[in-house]
């Protein structure tokens, strides 16, 4: 097949198909390397009526590019490069992820069957968290990478939410689909009823077949409970994970989980490890880039560059401006301080020649009162000594003093 699309995706096999799209390998041959990548071909033709195939082609292009924003944030997807309408189709251009799907490694251990029930929950909460619900999860869809052995779920895109199921099941596209992978579906699907206990369910059956080998029409019923009793066809049982499995593939919605944090809190898994991102241990998908992208984000650089410098430049003189307007204030206000601390200075000299001068005149006080003592004593002296006369000298001899004149 050497069918080119857009000039650009060269079409080298067909590798899926269902009766409402095709998904080819292809290379772009506008990448140096010519990089691979996976078309998916959206009939339109299945709807006959103008009106309805509008509406239909409207529903599948805001799917894909709901999808295109999605993978863009999560390396555990495939991640839509670009889309386009040609002729009665829709095609969708996506990442073409090299590896074995769990189809082809079956059996696994309990332990590896854990973690990639684990990855899968985490890649379902980035999904349900933008309304996706990927209702086609099987041991095809699980792809474990070649480079690092992580796992990716693809066919996300499967467009089984557009029309319901139940239109698949009566229309010639149910005779295209494998009969056993069908058994993995949630059961609820086939009235068209998608929830996201639905994905749940599927991924539970999913890790029963690649622990077992068996298909989910083998495995052994209880002739006493009519429940399924896969765990007898594993060696190591893990009854915590047993407990898990058995109620995320329940048969009634009810009784399964209802939101993936469910899982997380019966795994045990901390709140900080569940994105597919951040703890899956893989780096960001890198983007395909072109020309034409390239010149565009080079002019934009220098336009970007350009109007920084401009604005730093202004920015520079308008804080040299402000830098000299301070300094000037910064000068005045030291000449007012220095002016303040002299003025300071003449108060403290005139302060201390007051106090100088308190001090002589406390001097020159003192000096009186060690004098005015002085002349206290001499006067205390003296009338003693009158006192004394008095004594000593007659009454009669005293009045007569006292009579002269």
């Amino acid at each position: 097949m050497a069918e080119l699309l857009i000039n650009r995706y060269k079409i080298l096999e067909t590798i899926d198909r269902n009766g409402l799209w095709e998904a080819f390998l292809a290379k772009d041959i506008k990448i140096p390397a010519h990089k691979p990548v996976i078309v998916k071909r959206i009939r339109l033709e299945n709807h006959t009526d103008p009106k309805s195939q509008q509406i239909f082609k409207r529903l599948v292009l805001k799917e894909i590019e709901n999808l295109k924003k999605v993978s863009s944030n999560c390396s555990a997807i495939p991640e839509i490069y670009d889309y386009f309408c040609e002729e009665k189709y829709i095609y969708s251009v996506q990442e073409y992820i090299q590896g074995q799907s769990l189809m082809d490694i079956v059996p696994i251990e309990i332990n590896q069957g854990r973690e990639i029930f684990e990855q899968i929950s985490r890649i379902l909460k980035h999904l349900h968290n933008h309304n996706i619900i990927h209702q086609n999860i099987n041991p095809k869809n699980i792809i474990l990478r070649h480079e690092t052995n992580q796992v990716s779920l693809i066919n996300a895109d499967s467009f089984h939410n557009i029309g319901g199921y139940s239109n698949i099941k009566d229309q010639s596209m149910q005779r295209s689909l494998n009969e056993q992978l069908i058994q993995f579906i949630a059961p609820e699907l086939a009235n068209g009823n998608a929830v996201f206990a639905s994905d749940f369910c599927s991924l539970a059956k999913t890790i029963i077949f690649a622990l077992t080998h068996k298909f989910p029409d083998e495995w052994p019923i209880s002739f006493l409970t009519g429940e399924v009793e896969w765990e007898s066809l594993v060696k190591n049982q893990d009854d915590e994970f047993t407990k898990i499995l058995n109620k995320a593939q329940s048969e009634e919605i009810k009784k399964r989980y209802q939101f993936v944090e469910e899982i997380f809190i019966d795994l045990k898994i901390p709140k900080k490890s569940e994105s597919p991102d951040k703890n899956d241990g893989e780096s960001q998908k890198p983007k395909p880039l072109n020309p034409i992208f390239i010149q565009l984000i080079s002019i934009l650089f220098l336009v970007i560059v350009g109007g920084i410098g401009y604005i730093v430049y202004n920015a520079l003189s308008t804080q040299l401006k402000e830098s000299e307007a301070i300094k000037m204030l910064l000068e005045q206000e030291r000449q007012k301080r220095k002016e303040v601390e002299d003025q300071l200075n003449q108060v403290g000299t005139e302060l201390n020649q007051t106090r100088e001068a308190l001090k002589n005149e406390k001097i020159k006080y003192d000096n009186l009162k060690k004098q005015f003592s002085q002349q206290e004593e001499k006067l205390k002296q003296s009338e003693n000594k009158i006192l004394d006369l008095l004594k000593q000298t007659p009454q009669q001899e005293q009045l007569k003093q006292l009579d002269q004149p």
